[in-house]
C-alpha cells in the first residue's frame, strides 16, 4: 500500500467521505455544511451520506458547482441493510433500506456507485429481530460479498473497531480503504478523511479502482469539539433510548417501510426538479 501521509503537497489531496446532514439525522443544514467544508478546511472532496436517503446530497452537489466553492460534492447515502450499514458513493438514484447486504451491494453498483462497508466492526449490541441498529456488517458479510472498498478511519467509532478493520483488512480482504469523519456536527467534519492521488471527485473515483491508491487517516480532537459532540448527542441518546426500548423502532423493517414510499415520492420530485433546471433553456 502507498505512503500518502507525507504528499499532500505532491498532488495528493483530502476527502471526508462520511458526513450527515439535516436531511437525516445531522444537525448542519446542508449550506452550513459547505461553507464550512469552504472556509475551514482544505479538503477537495466531500461525500454527503445521510442514512436512507440522498436528498441532501443531491442539493449539496448541485449548490456547489453553482456557487464555485474549491471542493467537489460525491451524492452518497448510508444505506440501512439487514445486515448493517454500507456506504454508496457515486448514487444517482437513492438506494432501498431494509434489504440484505448482498442485495444492497448489487443496487449500489448496479448504477456505477461503490459499495463501502461502513464502520465494519462497530457493534451497539443492541440485538432483535425486528430491529435494524447502528452496526458495521461484520467479518463473514465482509469476506462474502464484492465491497469496493472498506472503511477503516471513522472518527466517531472506538479505535479499537477501526484497528480491527485495518488488521483484517491488510491481511485478509485488501480492499481498498477509505476514511470519513461520519460527522454530524460541524466541528467533526474532516476528522477522518482519505488521502487519494489527485484533486477531484473523479481522480478519487480512479484511485478507489486501483488497490492501495487511497490511504484512511485521522486528526485529533479537540476538547472543544469533543464537548460540543457530547452537547449534540446527549438529547439524541435519551431519544434513541426510548425509541429502543419504548417502541422498538430503531430503524426497524416495519418503520421503514412506512416512511419509504413518502421518501421516494418527494425524491422523485426533487430529482425532477433538479433535472429540469439542468436542462438548457430554450431561446
Amino acid at each position: 500500500m502507498l505512503d500518502l501521509s507525507k504528499s499532500i503537497k505532491k498532488g495528493v489531496s483530502k476527502a471526508d467521505l462520511h458526513m450527515h446532514s439535516n436531511h437525516s439525522d445531522g444537525n448542519p443544514s446542508i449550506e452550513e455544511i459547505l461553507e464550512y467544508v469552504q472556509n475551514k478546511t482544505d479538503l477537495k472532496v466531500i461525500a454527503i451520506t445521510d442514512h436512507d436517503t440522498i436528498t441532501g446530497a443531491v442539493m449539496a452537489k448541485k449548490l456547489a458547482k453553482k456557487l464555485h466553492y474549491k471542493f467537489e460534492v460525491i451524492v452518497g447515502e448510508e444505506v440501512t441493510a439487514k445486515e448493517g450499514h454500507i456506504l454508496g458513493y457515486f448514487l444517482k438514484e437513492p438506494v432501498k433500506p431494509g434489504m440484505s447486504a448482498h442485495e444492497t451491494v448489487k443496487a449500489i453498483q448496479a448504477q456505477g456507485g461503490f459499495a463501502v462497508a461502513s464502520h465494519p466492526f462497530f457493534r451497539t449490541r443492541l440485538k432483535s429481530p425486528n430491529m435494524i441498529t447502528m452496526d458495521g456488517v461484520g467479518f463473514m458479510v465482509l469476506a462474502k460479498e464484492k465491497f469496493d472498498a472498506i472503511e477503516t478511519a471513522n472518527a466517531c467509532i472506538w479505535e479499537r473497531a477501526n484497528r480491527k478493520a485495518r488488521i483484517i483488512n491488510r491481511s485478509l480482504l485488501f480492499l481498498n480503504e477509505t476514511g470519513g469523519s461520519d460527522a454530524h456536527i460541524l466541528h467533526a467534519i474532516g476528522k477522518s478523511y482519505t488521502l487519494f492521488a489527485g484533486e477531484t471527485a473523479e481522480d478519487l473515483r480512479r484511485c478507489l479502482k486501483r488497490w492501495g491508491y487511497t490511504q484512511a487517516t485521522h486528526e485529533k480532537w479537540t476538547a472543544w469539539s469533543v464537548f460540543l459532540y457530547l452537547i449534540f448527542f446527549m438529547p439524541k441518546g435519551i431519544e434513541l433510548m426510548k425509541s429502543i426500548f419504548l417502541k422498538s423502532e430503531r430503524r426497524s423493517i416495519s418503520l421503514l417501510n412506512k416512511r419509504e414510499m413518502n421518501r421516494y415520492k418527494r425524491e422523485k420530485k426533487l430529482l425532477e426538479n433538479l433535472s429540469q433546471d439542468n436542462k438548457p433553456k430554450e431561446v
